[in-house]
């Protein structure tokens, strides 16, 4: 779990970075994703896991308990305690009906994920997973929108908060010497090492500077909620490549889509009649504020 909130917290500061970068482009950007485990002990584990969750039995049971009364109440109070139970009963029904054959971590990863932006807004979405994401960003006031479309509900990211902890990120960033072409752009390569308590990436990226309209230069002054924009501020262009290695495990990014072209306003407001919820991804503090 500890590793899954440092790639959400650094996924987060990444999109607010690139939210800034993208003030004077109007478009469309698509990556691919895809994560591997690679160590053995490791895979073993998760497949022991994932067949312990094909039983039919105990996905009914997980059905049963979240209808109850007891567990609506409880789920109400603690949006956390309602979005890993969701998350768990997605992934045992794919095991029950023989899907997500691929180790537990690639299950839980998003197949994609698309950013669509206009005048300093944003609006990304992934696809795949057991819990697509919508989040919503505009530059003013600065706010972020966690959008949940099945539920009607809306919830307000802590900027502040998912920053404080990106700002404990160590990080390093170097230029290599390597270019290469995607989709067409001429990206430069950059080594990356970040850490944080004690967990280590390491890895690679390809970020272009040819994409007009996307100022790499603006993330030297961005600022959301008093904290600066990141890692990715030390990158020239954007990153249409990432190959990231941590310990037991690999997570890819590849640009599949650069579209320049009109995006619909109605992206980058919350629907109506949704209703305000806690965020629940933060900590316990920020839910009960959200109250």
């Amino acid at each position: 779990m500890k590793l899954i909130r440092f790639l959400g917290s650094l996924a987060l500061s990444g999109f607010l970075a690139f939210t800034a970068l993208a003030a004077e482009f109007e478009g469309t950007l698509k990556w691919s994703l895809g994560a591997e485990i690679t160590d053995p002990e490791m895979k073993a584990q998760m497949e022991e896991a994932r067949k312990q969750m094909a039983d039919p039995a105990k996905l009914a049971q997980m059905n049963a308990m979240m209808e109850s009364p007891q567990m609506q109440a409880a789920m109400e109070q603690n949006p956390q305690m309602r979005a890993a139970l969701e998350m768990q009963i997605k992934l045992a029904e794919d095991a029950v009906a023989g899907r997500g054959g691929e180790d537990m971590i690639s299950a839980m990863m998003p197949r994609s994920v698309t950013v669509r932006t206009k005048a300093g807004k944003s609006h990304m979405s992934t696809e795949g997973g057991p819990m697509p994401m919508e989040v919503i960003s505009i530059p003013e006031p600065a706010a972020a929108f966690w959008i949940d479309r099945q539920a009607r509900t809306f919830s307000r990211i802590p900027i502040e908060d998912a920053e404080a902890q990106a700002a404990q990120v160590d990080a390093k960033v170097t230029k290599g010497s390597g270019t290469t072409k995607i989709l067409g752009y001429t990206c430069r390569e950059f080594h990356v090492e970040i850490r944080q308590d004690d967990v280590t990436v390491r890895g690679v990226l390809w970020a272009t500077t040819e994409i007009p309209g996307l100022d790499s230069k603006a993330l030297a002054k961005a600022r959301f909620g008093g904290q600066d924009a990141g890692y990715l501020k030390q990158v020239d262009g954007v990153p249409l490549k990432m190959e990231m290695t941590m310990p037991q495990m690999r997570i890819t990014m590849q640009a599949t889509e650069v579209n320049q072209g009109p995006v619909p306003d109605s992206l980058f407001v919350v629907p109506e009649g949704f209703a305000e919820r806690p965020f629940a991804f933060g900590p316990p503090q920020a839910a009960a504020a959200g109250r």
